[in-house]
């Protein structure tokens, strides 16, 4: 990338305040399908919120980079600021290890309370364990990377610092393969459902959701593998960004499987606009409904559920684990308030 003329400083800010503002729309939908629901918020939620906050301070870090002359070519960058360009790349990775962590943690958390089968939830704390650990490394190999730690951004220090490709591979693998196991961990809970091939295939496919940040972190290894250690304020920028968009990318799919609450207050809101101008057509014409006292005043009445529904319930269920999220006992219901008419 070196080779090419011109500066990325205008696809840097473009591409990662959008792809921000996306991830925080997604966030609030989120939050808005518990209040649809009337459920208090989990762990899973408070961890997102967390991931959100520094992906803001990534972003932060980011524009302020841009502005010193970050994404523009080493013989037009101003030397001056090379010192604090580093700096500033140096406290992005140290913030990207705790984000991408966070959002692997919300959505195990999320999986915890979905599967309550003992393989699933092993599974569970083993992906856990592997993420946690993978925390804990990249915290001491951000730090250690160079030797001394203040030769990361002041090359004339004696010391050594590692090979940045190798680096940046050794860090994106392990993101890989947990994504992957992720993957495949509620597959074969869904899978045991009592209900048609087609529609586990369906709800396996609305867990697999996630794979879209697994596609974008394998992208990001193609600018990092491309890395330019001499030309490092373009690359580094090229680096940055997609960075962020697997960040981003890393929230949107972890809100996605929780939208279904929304998606279907919206459809009752469009079918009941639908209805009301379909029956003002009818009286435009003069066609009066049919008035049905009995049909008007109909309430649904819910009858105590016999030991053998109980039993059911019990039972793998499409609608029970995929409403689990919401009407787990772990998060009870927020205090009564006024629903809104759909």
């Amino acid at each position: 990338m070196a080779t090419t003329h011109g500066s990325y400083q205008a696809q840097n800010k473009a591409g990662t305040i959008t792809i921000t503002v996306l991830a925080v729309i997604f966030l609030a939908l989120r939050f808005l399908a518990r209040w649809v629901n009337n459920r208090c918020y989990g762990v899973d939620d408070i961890l997102l919120c967390f991931a959100m906050v520094t992906e803001f301070a990534l972003l932060g870090l980011n524009l302020s980079a841009v502005r010193l002359g970050m994404g523009l070519h080493i013989e037009d960058f101003p030397l001056e600021n090379l010192v604090i360009v580093l700096k500033l790349s140096f406290a992005f990775e140290y913030i990207y290890s705790f984000t991408m962590s966070a959002v692997k943690l919300s959505v195990l958390v999320m999986y915890y309370r979905i599967f309550i089968d003992r393989p699933t939830r092993i599974g569970i704390y083993i992906v856990g364990t592997f993420v946690t650990s993978w925390l804990l490394a990249s915290i001491v190999a951000n730090i250690f990377q160079c030797v001394p730690v203040a030769k990361y951004w002041n090359t004339t220090l004696p010391g050594h610092c590692m090979n940045r490709t190798v680096y940046f591979v050794m860090g994106s693998a392990p993101h890989i393969l947990s994504d992957i196991a992720m993957l495949c961990l509620p597959v074969r809970c869904v899978w045991k459902l009592h209900t048609s091939v087609t529609h586990r295939i369906a709800i396996i496919g609305i867990f697999l959701l996630g794979s879209f940040v697994t596609f974008t972190t394998c992208y990001r290894m193609v600018p990092l593998l491309t890395y330019d250690q001499i030309d490092t304020t373009y690359s580094g920028s090229v680096s940055i960004t997609w960075t962020i968009i697997e960040v981003s990318s890393g929230i949107i799919s972890a809100c996605l499987p929780t939208l279904r609450p929304v998606l279907k207050l919206a459809s009752r809101r469009f079918d009941s606009t639908k209805a009301g101008a379909t029956k003002n057509s009818y009286q435009s014409l003069n066609r009066v409904p049919e008035n049905n006292a009995a049909t008007q005043n109909r309430r649904i009445i819910t009858a105590k559920p016999s030991q053998e529904e109980d039993s059911l319930r019990h039972q793998p269920s499409d609608e029970y684990l995929l409403d689990r999220w919401n009407s787990t006992s772990i998060y009870p219901k927020m205090p009564e308030r006024t629903h809104l008419s759909t």
